[in-house]
C-alpha cells in the first residue's frame, strides 16, 4: 500500500496520506513530494485537497522516533541561549 497516493476528480487532485499516523520523516516526505511532482507534471489539476486515510488522525506532525537520534547528537546548552534566573 502506498504511503501517499492521489486521485483526480475533474481538475481537483486529492492526495490521501495513507501511512497510519502520517508522521513526517524523510521517507514519508519523499513520497509526498513525489506525488506532488506527479500531479504538477502529469495532470491538468488546478486545485488540491489533502486528506488522510486514517479515520481520526490527519497527521501526527514530525516523527519524533526518527528525529530523536539527531537531537541526541546536538550539543545544545540552554544556558548559552537563555538567561536562567
Amino acid at each position: 500500500m502506498a504511503r501517499v497516493k492521489y486521485t483526480l476528480d475533474d481538475k481537483v487532485a486529492i492526495i490521501t496520506m495513507n501511512d497510519g499516523e502520517n508522521r513526517f520523516n524523510l521517507a514519508f516526505l519523499d513520497c509526498f513530494l513525489t506525488v506532488l511532482d506527479e500531479i504538477e507534471n502529469n495532470t491538468d489539476a488546478n486545485s488540491l485537497i489533502v486528506t488522510s486515510a486514517h479515520e481520526k488522525i490527519f497527521c501526527n506532525g514530525i516523527d519524533l522516533d526518527w528525529l530523536a537520534p539527531f537531537i541526541k547528537k546536538m550539543i545544545w546548552k540552554p544556558q548559552r541561549h537563555f538567561s536562567i534566573r
